[in-house]
């Protein structure tokens, strides 16, 4: 999934609520650091704290470097 720009994290949570608890997400797929498209990336992942988050090599660079965190 990608996720939305940071003030939409909430409404992007209650997206997901309405069709999958969102504990229940196994895999996030960010494609790309840019915070109009990971902004909520941290909230999706206190959300579903079992997922593991899947990137690209380029991914691995930026979203870690992004985020301050693996």
């Amino acid at each position: 999934m990608d996720t939305v720009w940071g003030p939409f994290q909430e409404q992007l949570i209650e997206n997901i609520r309405d069709i999958i608890d969102p504990a229940q997400i196994d895999i996030v797929a960010a494609n790309h650091a840019e915070t109009d498209h990971s902004g909520a990336l941290p909230v999706v992942m206190r959300h579903a704290p079992k997922a593991k988050v899947i990137v690209s090599k380029r991914g691995l660079e930026s979203v870690e470097g992004h985020y301050h965190q693996p």
